[in-house]
């Protein structure tokens, strides 16, 4: 979760099988209740962050105030070193 200019907002990866796919982030309307903006009934995503396509990938930060990197978001590479790699994904809210 982050804050930004009084709005608070919300980011989680999927899991695909035994993998997060990627890191989605989402509006909170109401902190106290934990609830989302929606359209339609289903949560509103409002950014998508992801990696190398079928890759381990997500588990991502944000700072606002580093407008140079953006989200952050981690990336496996199983048979590489170092196996763990973090990025900058220079997408900014």
């Amino acid at each position: 979760m982050f804050s930004k200019v009084g709005k608070h907002y919300l980011m989680a990866s999927p899991q695909v099988n035994d993998w997060y796919s990627g890191t989605m982030v989402f509006e909170i309307s109401d902190l106290d209740s934990a609830e989302l903006v929606r359209d339609g009934g289903m949560p509103r995503v409002i950014t998508t962050v992801n990696g190398s396509a079928g890759s381990f990938n997500g588990a991502a930060g944000y700072f606002p105030e580093a407008t140079g990197s953006g989200i952050i978001y981690s990336e496996a590479f199983l048979d590489e070193a170092p196996r763990f790699r973090i990025f900058m994904s220079h997408v900014n809210l």
